[in-house]
């Protein structure tokens, strides 16, 4: 299920306003570097989630609420 969480539509950005905006997939990363859609127990990935962003710095948060995935938080 993880892999599913980790999409584009999950994340959202709170700029420097205090205003929350939408993360929008990117369209450069090579199918190649993204993440899997599926994780197996006990293994190692590694991989890309392009994010466009209307804003150049905040934080970017992880809001999957229908999946109980909120709640994490990254400054960028």
């Amino acid at each position: 299920m993880l892999g599913r969480i980790l999409t584009p539509g999950f994340f959202e950005a709170i700029g420097p306003d205090g205003r929350r905006y939408p993360a929008w997939p990117g369209e450069c990363t090579e199918t190649a570097n993204a993440l899997p859609d599926d994780f197996g127990p006990n293994s190692d990935y590694a991989g890309t989630i392009e994010l466009r962003l209307p804003v150049r710095s905040g934080v970017l948060i992880l809001d999957g609420v229908m999946t109980n995935a909120a709640g994490w938080e990254w400054r960028f």
